[in-house]
Order: structure tokens, then C-alpha cells, then sequence
């Protein structure tokens, strides 16, 4: 897990987590609501990606609400692509992954 703060103020947050040597998921990512739209959210998605490149990982993959466009599109400017949607729950969920590449 790894805190975003700001002027000693907690404001941001993303946690992950290892499912094989190669997955691994992103399980909260949050930013304070009058604090989004600024580029912290995307500072904290690069700081795991890069975290999991450094441990060999190559996938990054994350599970939103589908019908969170907003969320969704974000995820999609980042690289993220629709892999499989589950719908035995009351919402849809949209998996999202992300190759990385390793050098």
C-alpha cells in the first residue's frame, strides 16, 4: 500500500497485491474527491507499475464497475485494456490489464 500526501494531508492512496510471478492487482486506488483530476491518481498507477516491472512482474490488472465511464476511459488513456467483463453480480465488472514491458 502507498499513501499521496500533500501539505501533511493524506489524499491519496493504491494498494496491490501478487497473484502469480507475472499478475499482479491493483486492489484500492483512491484519490480525495477535490483532489482528482490533478494527476495523482496517475503518479500512484505509475509508482505499482513500476514497482511491478521492477519484480519481473508484466501484468497489471485491475477490476472496475463497468458502467463507470469516466473511471473506465481513465483506465483506457493509461494503457489499460478490456480483457473479460463478469456478470454474475448485481454490476458488471470490466477487467482491465496492462502489459509491462520489461528492457
Amino acid at each position: 500500500m502507498f499513501l499521496y500526501k500533500a501539505q501533511n494531508k493524506e489524499i491519496g492512496c493504491i494498494g496491490y497485491v501478487k497473484e502469480t510471478d507475472e499478475l499482479y492487482k491493483i486492489k484500492w486506488l483512491a484519490v480525495l474527491t477535490e483532489y482528482r483530476h490533478k494527476g495523482i491518481g496517475k503518479r500512484l498507477l505509475r509508482n505499482i507499475e513500476v514497482k511491478v516491472k521492477g519484480y519481473g512482474g508484466k501484468i497489471v490488472e485491475v477490476h472496475i464497475v463497468n458502467n463507470n465511464k469516466l473511471l473506465k476511459e481513465w483506465y483506457i488513456k493509461n494503457a489499460y485494456k478490456e480483457i473479460e467483463h463478469i456478470d454474475d453480480l448485481p454490476f458488471e465488472v470490466c477487467i482491465m490489464q496492462k502489459n509491462i514491458k520489461q528492457k
